[in-house]
């Protein structure tokens, strides 16, 4: 994908770099003759949108400021295509690539209930202004639209819900199980958390968790070799002088360990800023680097939203 990028010359969006990687009959009959038009065939459109929004989160690629925003190239992708820096990406799971390939439904996902996930916000709302914390820190959007779909009616379903942890289901168990006994009382509704996956019940532990797989295999050797040197004391400036990279590979190298819990993200971005990029990325619904940057200014730089990024990440992490 990064090679499309470079090869149709960082002038076209999203879609368009697809179809060119699928092999599509609407690109433009002189980029038919790229040597990489077509190689991409054994994706489907929707799993190359996927990956497109992992390099745009990971900062592999951006999204231009323009009315119709195109995709570019950024410092660390030439690492990447140069072959100097490995990505890890999502792997889709068989029935996930067999629903995108037939266009249907999976047969366990019960339809959500949109009133009751409006009094689920307004309950959060009331709750966040409390506690005095941000809406998200009570639960992300990501918990509410499960409680909206599965409605657990008992303590032990709402242990299921993702983001229902020991601490929060404590906390805040209680008054959201209400709200949703009360909505399927009153309008006859039944639940179908039976239609949740993985509906056993957590197991309990004080033992530390493990951190997935996933998000620490991509901490290479030369990332501990730059929070090595970050944890000397030494600026991201300067460890971008001492390894002869860019300031944002940098900075991408110690967003990988904001996601892991190994660095504290208040020593990358004031503490004044974090609440306003979380909340970007709540109300965006989404973790790509370009449109938040759009959304929050100058004032922001893309470090500092990657790096936010990776802590919202990890809180998510935390509460499944």
């Amino acid at each position: 994908m990064l090679s499309a990028v470079y090869r149709l010359q960082e002038r076209w969006g999203m879609n368009y770099v697809i179809d060119f990687l699928r092999g599509s009959a609407a690109v433009k009959d002189f980029h038919k003759e790229i040597k990489t038009y077509g190689i991409g065939r054994e994706f489907s459109k929707e799993q190359w949108k996927q990956y497109g929004r992992e390099l745009l989160q990971l900062g592999l690629l951006q999204l231009s400021g323009n009315e119709f925003p195109v995709l570019k190239l950024s410092d660390t992708s030439w690492e990447v295509l140069k072959g100097g820096q490995q990505v890890m990406l999502t792997k889709q799971t068989a029935a996930a690539r067999e629903v995108q390939l037939s266009g249907a439904t999976p047969k366990n996902k019960a339809p959500q209930q949109d009133d009751l996930l409006k009094l689920l916000k307004q309950l959060r709302r009331e709750v966040a202004q409390r506690d005095n914390v941000p809406p998200y820190i009570v639960f992300s959007d990501a918990t509410l639209v499960e409680l909206a779909t599965y409605l657990p009616l008992t303590l032990t379903d709402i242990s299921k819900i993702s983001g229902f942890g020991e601490v929060k289901l404590a906390k805040y168990g209680d008054a959201f199980l209400q709200t949703v006994q009360d909505y399927c009382i009153l309008n006859r509704v039944p639940t179908q958390i039976h239609l949740k996956s993985n509906v056993s019940a957590p197991k309990r532990s004080t033992a530390k968790k493990q951190k997935p797989a996933a998000a620490t295999s991509g901490n290479s050797n030369t990332q501990r070799q730059t929070l090595q040197l970050f944890l000397e004391g030494n600026s991201v400036d300067d460890v971008a002088h001492l390894r002869n990279l860019a300031p944002n590979t940098i900075q991408a190298h110690l967003a990988a360990f904001i996601r892991t819990g190994e660095l504290d993200v208040h020593e990358l971005v004031p503490r004044q800023k974090i609440p306003p990029i979380m909340n970007a990325i709540e109300k965006m619904g989404g973790e790509a680097l370009g449109p938040l940057k759009e959304r929050l200014g100058d004032q922001f730089s893309y470090g500092e939203i990657r790096a936010v990024v990776s802590y919202y990440q990890w809180l998510q992490e935390q509460e499944q």
